[in-house]
C-alpha cells in the first residue's frame, strides 16, 4: 500500500511540473508505475476474499478551497475484514472505486503537505452509491506548536524513507525537501553548495526496476526531474489556492526548465528555498530517530563467461576473452552525534557517498594489414595493383618477378616500423586481423556534505522551522531562516588506451576534487543563496614509450639538421602512419592538463502573489594548464603517389609500397614547445517569473545573458593565420596575441548572448482531462572557445607546426622530386618549422545558438491511459564549420606566389591552412505520439513513435576542428542530412508486477507468499531507421594535396547503390573518383550529395528480472538481473564508406550480442 501511495503522489508531483521542453519527451503524467487511475480499483493491503455479489460505488472529489488537487491517494478499508482498495485522483481532483462487497469502509487520503482526510461510508443493500468529498488542509494549519516540533522528525523520516527506497538517488529528494535546488545535477548558471555530486557517475542512476526509468513500484522517483518536482509543489502551496485563494487550478505547469535546458537545468539555474517545508502533521512517521543512520549499498556486476559470443562478421570461430565489470557503492546519511557522549542535535546532517568501478571491457576490432609477402616488398599477388620504381618508372621486379621491391631498396625506417604491424590471424585478402582484447579501467569516487541550519526557525535538512506553515507559505510567515552548508568530493580513474595495433596502446589516468560553500538567509517572502565554488581536475595520457624512450631517434626518424625531432620526453613516441588502403600506426598522443575553476554564485527568489520571481546570476573564473600537442610524434601519409606509373594512372601504384620506400607523399608534425595557460571569465545573469495567471493557464517567461570572454594565454603565447576572407584568401600573415589590431584572444568576444524563453500549460475548459503546453527558448554554446585557444596554442612560433608534401607550385601531387632525390623520406620528414601556421579563425565570430519551440497536447483516456501528441522544433544558426580555402576557377588568386612553402625543399607548393568560421546551420522537426498506460494492476506499459527530419551544412552539427566542406566557395552545397537524422524511431518501455504475494492475486500467505512476492519484469525496445553516411576519400592524393581528407567526395557513376550481398551494404561500383583538374587540382570536386545513404538501422530490446524484499519501513532489498540484447539480434554497426579502402561499402563492425549484469541494493 505505502509504495502504491507513493507512486500515487509522484504521479501528481510529476504532472504538476511536466514543463514545456521535457513534455516533448516523455509525458510527465504518463509515467507508468505513476499511480492508478481514477477508474482503476487495486486492492492493496488483503488477500483477495471471494468475489462479492453486493457492494457499490464510491466516488467524490478531493480540493483545498475551490481548488481540485490531481494525484491524491484515495484508500477504502473495510473496517471488519481489513481489505483496502486505492486510487489516485484525476486533474479535477475527482476518484472513484468500484467496490465489490458490503460493509463499513474507512476512507482516508494521503498528499504531501496536506493533513490527512479520513471519513466513513456505509455500503449496504439499501446504499450502494456513496458521494464522499474531502476538503484538506495543508498539515501545518491543524497542527500545534508541539506537534510542528515532531513534524519535523517526521518529515526527515519522510526523507530518509525515500532514501530506503530510492538508495543514493533520494539524495535528490533530501535536496528537494530542503529547498536546495543546486544540488540538483542539472542546475545552470547559480550552481552552489549541493550534495557529494554524482554528476556523471552511473553507479547512482539506475534505481529502477525497469531498464529505461520505469518506475514500477520499486523506485517511484527513479528519472524524476528532482529540481522541478520541488518547484512545482512548493509553488502550487504557495500561490493561496490551496487555501482557497485562487491558485494554479491543480498545477498545470512545473517552473523550473523548459525548452533546450530550461529555466532551472542548464537554462536559468538558481532557486531554493533553505528552511522551506516547515509544519505537518507527524502521520506515520511519529516514531522517527533522527540520529539513525540510513543510506544505501549497492553491488553491480557482469562476466564474460555468461554472454552470447561475439558476432563473426568472417565466420570463424573465436575465443572471446575473459571480461567483467564489477560496481560498487554506498550512501549514508545521518545527524553526527558520537554515541554516549552527545546527542544528535537536530540542526546538523552529514551525507557521504563513496563508489567505484573495476572493470575490463572487451574490444571487437577487424582491420586489413600487410600479409608476410607485402612486408618483405612481395606484391605479385593476384589482385594487387601493379608497382612502378618512381626513379625508373619501370614496374618492380626481383629475381624476374614482377611487382616485387628488392630487399635493398626497403628504407631501414620502414623495415624497423614495419614490425609494430600485427601478422594477419585470418586467412582473408580483406580484414585479415582481428583484434580480441580487453580493456581495464578503474574509478574511486567520494564525497561528503554537511549541512547546518541556524536559528531558531532551524530543524534538520532545513525543513521549515517551529513557526509552522508549510513550504513557501512557511516563509511568509516565518521570521529569518539561515542555513550552511559545505560539500567536498574527489575522483580518481585509470584506464588502458587500447589500439587496434597493441604496441601503440597507452594509459590514462585522471584525479578530480571540488569544494562547495553555500549560505542560505531567508525572510518571510525572500530567499537568498550565496554560494562559492572550486573544482580542479587532473589528467595525465601517455603512451608506451612517454617519458622513457625516444623510438623515434633510435629508428632514425629524425628531425631537421639530424636532431631529434622532439627534445621534450613528453613527446616521446612512434610517428602515426596513414595508409590509404590499408590500416596504419597510429600512436596515442600525450598530454598533461591541468584544469581548475572557481565560481560565485547569488540567487534571489521573491514570492508576490501569483508571481514566483527568481534573479541571479554567476561568475567563473577558468583555468586550463596543458602541455600537449595534436600531432606532437608526427605522421606520415602515403598514397601509392611514388609507386604509380608515368602517367599516374589511378589504378597503378599502392601506398603500402610507397612506404617501404620511405616515400611519403605528405608529413605533419605539430609538437609544443611550452606548457600553456589559458584563462577564461564567464558571466551570467537571468531573470525568471513563474505566473499562475489563471486556475487554468500558467505562464512561465524569463530571460538570460551571458557574457563569454574568450580564452586568453597567460604569457600571450597565442597565433593564427591572419587573412581575408573577403577578397579570396589572397593574403596570409601569422600574427600573435595582440598584433594587428586584434585582442589578446585573437577573437572579438561576443556582447549579444540574450536568450528569452516563454512557456505556458493550458488545461483546455469544457474538455475533460486535456493539457496544452508550448514553449520557445534560446541556448548559446561555447565549447568551440576552448578549441579555438588550445589550437591556436599550437601555431608558429609556439609550436613545432610543419606540413610538408610532394607537390606542384599549383598543388598538383608530384612524385618529380623522385628523379633528383631529394624527396621527403621516414628519416627526413621534417625539414624545419614553417614560420606560417595552418589555422585562421574569424575574428568576429558569433557564438553558435539554436533555437527550439515545442507545442504538446495531453489527453487522458479511461483506464489510466495517456496519450499525447506533440511537435517539436529546433534551428541552430552561426554553427562552426571549416574550410581549407585554395585555388579554384572562381577564386583564382586564393594560392598567390606569397603562399608557397619553400621550407628546405627543392620545389615550392602552397600551404594548406583550415578557416574556421559560423557560417553553418541546422535545422530539425519531429512529430510525436506517445501513448502511455498508468500502473494497474501491475501492469505498466507505454510506447513513443517520432518521425523527425534534421538537415545541417555543417558536416558535424556542433562539431570544430576537422574540415567540413569540400568547396570552400559554397557552403550550401553541403546541406544535406545531418548525421543524426533518425527518420522513424519508436521506443517503448513495460512493467509488469508478478501476481505473488500479499496484496497480489494469488499465493497471498505463508512462505510462498514470501519466496514469490516482490518479483517484476521489465523491459525496453528501440527500432529505429538508420543515420547518413557519405562516401568519402580519407587519404587520396588531391584530398590530402588539398587539405580536405574526409570531405572529398566521389562522383557518382549512374551504377544503382542498392547491392544485397553478404556483407555488402551498398554497391561500391556506384562511386569513381573525380578527374583532376591540372590547372586547379583543388577545384576538383565530386558530385555525391553529403548523407547520400542510410546506415544500419537500430533493433534493440532489453529486459530485466527483479525481485524487491522490504525489510521494514526503512529497510529493503533488491536483486536485479539484467539482459541486454535479450534475443540476441545481431545489429551492424558500421560500414566502410573510404573509397580508397578494399573494404568500402562493406559491414565492418556488429553491436554486442546478448550479455547479463546483475544488481544487489540493500537500503536502510
Amino acid at each position: 500500500m505505502k509504495r502504491r501511495a507513493i507512486r500515487g503522489a509522484i504521479a501528481a508531483a510529476v504532472f504538476v511540473c511536466a514543463g514545456i521542453g521535457t513534455c516533448a519527451q516523455s509525458p510527465a503524467t504518463a509515467q507508468p508505475g505513476a499511480g492508478a487511475s481514477p477508474n482503476a480499483t487495486t486492492a492493496v493491503d488483503a488477500p483477495n476474499a471471494a468475489p462479492a455479489i453486493s457492494g457499490g460505488k464510491l466516488h467524490g472529489h478531493v480540493k483545498s478551497g475551490t481548488v481540485p488537487l490531481p494525484g491524491v491517494t484515495v484508500t477504502a478499508q473495510n473496517s471488519l475484514t481489513g481489505k483496502k482498495y486505492a486510487t489516485t485522483t484525476d486533474v479535477t481532483g475527482a476518484w472513484s472505486l468500484a467496490i465489490p462487497q458490503n460493509g463499513r469502509y474507512v476512507i482516508r487520503t494521503q498528499f504531501a503537505a496536506f493533513a490527512q482526510g479520513a471519513q466513513e461510508a456505509l455500503l449496504n443493500t439499501s446504499s450502494h452509491d456513496q458521494a464522499v468529498e474531502f476538503q484538506l488542509m495543508l498539515a501545518s494549519r491543524v497542527a500545534q506548536q508541539q506537534q510542528r516540533e515532531d513534524a519535523q522528525a517526521g518529515q526527515v523520516s519522510q526523507a530518509i524513507r525515500q532514501l530506503a527506497s530510492n538508495g543514493a538517488q533520494a539524495l535528490n529528494l533530501v535536496s528537494a525537501l530542503t529547498g536546495d535546488t543546486e544540488s540538483q545535477g542539472n542546475s545552470g548558471g547559480a550552481s552552489g553548495a549541493a550534495l557529494p555530486t554524482v554528476a556523471g557517475n552511473s553507479d547512482f542512476s539506475d534505481q529502477s526496476v525497469a531498464i529505461s526509468g520505469q518506475s514500477g513500484s520499486v523506485s517511484p522517483l527513479a528519472g524524476v526531474d528532482m529540481d522541478r518536482l520541488r518547484d512545482a509543489m512548493e509553488t502550487m502551496r504557495a500561490q493561496g489556492g490551496m487555501n482557497g485563494e485562487g491558485g494554479p487550478g491543480g498545477g498545470l505547469f512545473g517552473g523550473g526548465g523548459f525548452g533546450g535546458g530550461g529555466f532551472g537545468g542548464g537554462g536559468f539555474g538558481g532557486g531554493g528555498f533553505g528552511g522551506g517545508r516547515g509544519g505537518g502533521g507527524r502521520g506515520n512517521f511519529r516514531g522517527f530517530n533522527p540520529g539513525q543512520p540510513h543510506g544505501a549499498i549497492f553491488w553491480m556486476g557482469s562476466n564474460s563467461a555468461l554472454n552470447a559470443e561475439p558476432f563473426s562478421l568472417h565466420g570463424q570461430s573465436q575465443q572471446q576473452p575473459a571480461s567483467g565489470t564489477n560496481r560498487f557503492g554506498l550512501t549514508f546519511i545521518s545527524a553526527p552525534y558520537i554515541p554516549g557522549l552527545t546527542k544528535p542535535s537536530g540542526k546538523d546532517t552529514v551525507f557521504l557517498t563513496l563508489s567505484g568501478s573495476r572493470s575490463s571491457n572487451p574490444l571487437d576490432e577487424y582491420a586489413t594489414v600487410p600479409t608476410d609477402a607485402e612486408r618483405a616488398g612481395d606484391f605479385s599477388a593476384a589482385g594487387l595493383p601493379a608497382i612502378f620504381d618512381p626513379t625508373t618508372f619501370q614496374q618492380f621486379s626481383s629475381n624476374g618477378v614482377l611487382n616485387v621491391i628488392p630487399g635493398g631498396r626497403i628504407s631501414p625506417q620502414a623495415k624497423a616500423l614495419v614490425q609494430y604491424f600485427p601478422e594477419p590471424n585470418i586467412p582473408n585478402a580483406v580484414q585479415n586481423y582481428h583484434l580480441l582484447s580487453t580493456a581495464q579501467s578503474n574509478s574511486t569516487q567520494a564525497g561528503i556534505r554537511y549541512m547546518r541550519s541556524i536559528g531558531a526557525n532551524a530543524s534538520p535538512f532545513g525543513l521549515g522551522g517551529r513557526g509552522g506553515g508549510g513550504g513557501r507559505r512557511a516563509q511568509q510567515s516565518q521570521g529569518l531562516r539561515q542555513s550552511v552548508s559545505s560539500n567536498y568530493n574527489w575522483s580518481h580513474s585509470a584506464s588502458d588506451n587500447v589500439n587496434l595495433f597493441p604496441e601503440l596502446g597507452g594509459k590514462t589516468a585522471a584525479d578530480s576534487y571540488s569544494l562547495q560553500a553555500g549560505y542560505t538567509l531567508g525572510y518571510k517572502k525572500f530567499t537568498n543563496i550565496f554560494n562559492v565554488n572550486w573544482n580542479r581536475s587532473d589528467t595525465n595520457v601517455r603512451n608506451f614509450f612517454t617519458n622513457e624512450t625516444d623510438i623515434e631517434t633510435q629508428l632514425g626518424i629524425l628531425g631537421s639538421n639530424g636532431d631529434p625531432l622532439n627534445a621534450s620526453p613528453l613527446n616521446y613516441g612512434l610517428p602515426s602512419v596513414v595508409l590509404s588502403n590499408i590500416a596504419g600506426l597510429n600512436e596515442q598522443q600525450p598530454r598533461v592538463a591541468i584544469q581548475q575553476t572557481i565560481s560565485f554564485s547569488e540567487t534571489l527568489s521573491w514570492i508576490h502573489g501569483k508571481h514566483n520571481m527568481r534573479f541571479g546570476g554567476d561568475y567563473r573564473r577558468v583555468h586550463n594548464d596543458f602541455l600537449s600537442s595534436s600531432n606532437a610524434t608526427g605522421n606520415f601519409t602515403f598514397t601509392g603517389l611514388f609507386t604509380q606509373d608515368s602517367t599516374s594512372d589511378q589504378n597503378t601504384g599502392f601506398s603500402f609500397a610507397d612506404f617501404l620506400l620511405g616515400l611519403p607523399q605528405q608529413t605533419a608534425l605539430n609538437a609544443a614547445v611550452n606548457k600553456s595557460y589559458l584563462r577564461d571569465n564567464v558571466m551570467d545573469g537571468f531573470l525568471q517569473d513563474d505566473w499562475r495567471w489563471k486556475p487554468s493557464l500558467t505562464l512561465n517567461y524569463g530571460l538570460r545573458y551571458e557574457f563569454f570572454a574568450p580564452y586568453t594565454e597567460k604569457y600571450g603565447r597565442l597565433a593564427e593565420v591572419a587573412t581575408n576572407p573577403t577578397q579570396g584568401f589572397t593574403t596570409q600573415t601569422e600574427v600573435q596575441s595582440g598584433q594587428s589590431g586584434l585582442p589578446a584572444s585573437l577573437v572579438n568576444p561576443f556582447r549579444k548572448a540574450f536568450a528569452p524563453r516563454v512557456g505556458m500549460a493550458w488545461r483546455v475548459p469544457k474538455v475533460k482531462q486535456m493539457v496544452v503546453r508550448a514553449g520557445f527558448g534560446m541556448n548559446y554554446t561555447v565549447g568551440s572557445y576552448a578549441t579555438f585557444a588550445a589550437t591556436m596554442a599550437h601555431q608558429p612560433p609556439f609550436a613545432n607546426e610543419q606540413t610538408n608534401q610532394e607537390a606542384t607550385s599549383n598543388g598538383t601531387p608530384s612524385s618529380s622530386c623522385s628523379q633528383s632525390g631529394n624527396c621527403l623520406t621516414l628519416a627526413r620528414g621534417f625539414p624545419a618549422p614553417d614560420a606560417v601556421g595552418n589555422y585562421a579563425l574569424d575574428p568576429h565570430f558569433s557564438l553558435p545558438y539554436v533555437q527550439t519551440w515545442n507545442l504538446d497536447v495531453q489527453k487522458t483516456l479511461p483506464w489510466g491511459v495517456v496519450v499525447n501528441v506533440g511537435y517539436n522544433g529546433s534551428k541552430g544558426n552561426h554553427l562552426d564549420i571549416v574550410t581549407a580555402p585554395r585555388a579554384l576557377v572562381s577564386s583564382p588568386d586564393t594560392d598567390p606566389p606569397n603562399f608557397l612553402n619553400c621550407t628546405g625543399l627543392p620545389v615550392c607548393y602552397p600551404l594548406n591552412f583550415r578557416f574556421e568560421q559560423a557560417a553553418a546551420f541546422y535545422k530539425f522537426n519531429a512529430g510525436t505520439l506517445r501513448v502511455n498506460k498508468r500502473m494497474s494492476n501491475g501492469v505498466a506499459l507505454g510506447a513513443n513513435y517520432q518521425y523527425s527530419h534534421a538537415i545541417d551544412n555543417a558536416g558535424v552539427v556542433g562539431g570544430v576542428g576537422g574540415v567540413g566542406a569540400q568547396n570552400w566557395t559554397n557552403l550550401l552545397d553541403e546541406e544535406g542530412n545531418s548525421s543524426i537524422d533518425q527518420r522513424h524511431k519508436v521506443t517503448g518501455t513495460y512493467v509488469y508486477e508478478l501476481p505473488f504475494g500479499a496484496d497480489k492475486r494469488w499465493v497471498t500467505t505463508g512462505t510462498g507468499s514470501h519466496v514469490l512476492e516482490g518479483f517484476s519484469v521489465s523491459g525496453s525496445f528501440t527500432f529505429g531507421s538508420g543515420t547518413p553516411l557519405t562516401p568519402v576519400f580519407s587519404a587520396s592524393q588531391v584530398s590530402v594535396a588539398c587539405g580536405t581528407g574526409g570531405t572529398f567526395r566521389p562522383n557518382l557513376t549512374g551504377t544503382p547503390l542498392n547491392l544485397s550481398s553478404g556483407r555488402q551494404w551498398f554497391n561500391p561500383t556506384a562511386f569513381n573518383e573525380p578527374a583532376l583538374n591540372s590547372q586547379f587540382p583543388c577545384g576538383t570536386f565530386g558530385n555525391t550529395p553529403r548523407s547520400f545513404f542510410n546506415g544500419p538501422g537500430t533493433v534493440q530490446n532489453n529486459m530485466a528480472l527483479s525481485k524487491t524484499m522490504q525489510l521494514g519501513d526503512t529497510r529493503s532489498m533488491e536483486i536485479r538481473a539484467t539482459i541486454n540484447n535479450a534475443f540476441n539480434t545481431v545489429q551492424y554497426s558500421g560500414v566502410d564508406t573510404n573509397v580508397a579502402s578494399p573494404t568500402f561499402g562493406q559491414v565492418t563492425s556488429a553491436a554486442s550480442m546478448r550479455s547479463f549484469q546483475f544488481t544487489s541494493r540493500f537500503r536502510f
